[in-house]
């Protein structure tokens, strides 16, 4: 058990690099190849480890060296290469000067390094750059496996801030139009705190025909919404609401309203179904 949480890191990292691998020559050769092969790799290196021997993974900068400098060949001839090159006597690699392996890996940077992204750190979203920079950072003093659950975390909170953001287009007339353009969820509860409805017209139409209620504490904020126009003595109509939130609010005014809601959308009739 003890070896158990060492052996899922090296398992992580030997999948991520070699998933990225494929990515990245997928990318630069035009060609797509679909990443089916990593039961393959992963059953060699539980053998492996059964009889002592190494386990292994694709090397992102090893290959991206290779492809580049023309290594496009059959495979059986990188095989038989291989294999010459581990039958190799011990004393022949002795004498490679070391200089010539610190060559080889610094060529390796230089071509693995992407480096036009430096230039749109300038230009991309402050939050895409803290993640870009904070799992280069993690990945320099961890390992690969570690900086993607980190940089996965710091994404997800990322889009939960910017839904949590309501947005909202306010057409000033009769009735008043409101087109709610974010999701509905929990983070989004003060939003709907902060509706001026004194300064309303007696008429208010809110449409959520692009975005959704996520939660239930969505729906909380609508009913809450609804019972705060009807004491106003103003009249709110909702459109355009998924099916699986159209329930009817606690205020028997509004009730009639939420009826009347028209259709769901394409879209989230074709989410429902999958």
């Amino acid at each position: 058990m003890m070896v158990l949480p060492y052996a899922a890191v090296m398992a992580a990292v030997g999948l991520i690099e070699s998933l990225l691998t494929l990515s990245v020559l997928d990318e630069m050769s035009g060609r797509r190849v679909t990443p089916t092969g990593s039961g393959g790799p992963g059953a060699g290196n539980a053998t492996c480890g059964v009889f002592g021997g190494m386990a292994g993974c694709a090397m992102i900068g090893q290959s991206i060296i290779n492809y580049t400098s023309g290594g496009r060949g059959a495979r059986r001839y990188s095989r038989r290469t291989a294999d010459t090159l581990c039958r190799c006597p011990q004393r022949l690699y002795s004498q490679i000067p070391i200089a010539v392996l610190v060559g080889i890996m610094f060529m390796v940077s230089v071509e693995t390094f992407e480096w036009a992204s430096i230039d749109r750190l300038r230009k991309m979203p402050k939050t895409d750059a803290f993640i870009l920079i904070t799992v280069t950072v993690v990945t320099i003093f961890t390992d690969l496996a570690m900086a993607v659950i980190i940089g996965v975390i710091i994404s997800a909170l990322v889009f939960a801030w910017r839904c949590t953001c309501l947005h909202q287009d306010i057409h000033r007339r009769e009735p008043q139009d409101i087109r709610v353009r974010r999701p509905a969820l929990f983070g989004s509860v003060q939003d709907f705190d902060q509706f001026e409805v004194a300064g309303d017209p007696e008429e208010v139409v809110m449409d959520f025909k692009r975005t959704r209620v996520m939660d239930s504490s969505g729906v909380e904020a609508i009913d809450k919404i609804t019972r705060r126009y009807e004491e106003a003595g103003k009249r709110l109509t909702i459109r355009h609401l998924s099916d699986d939130c159209k329930k009817p609010p606690k205020s028997p005014a509004n009730t009639a309203h939420m009826k009347r809601m028209t259709r769901p959308t394409r879209l989230q009739s074709t989410m429902k179904s999958m």
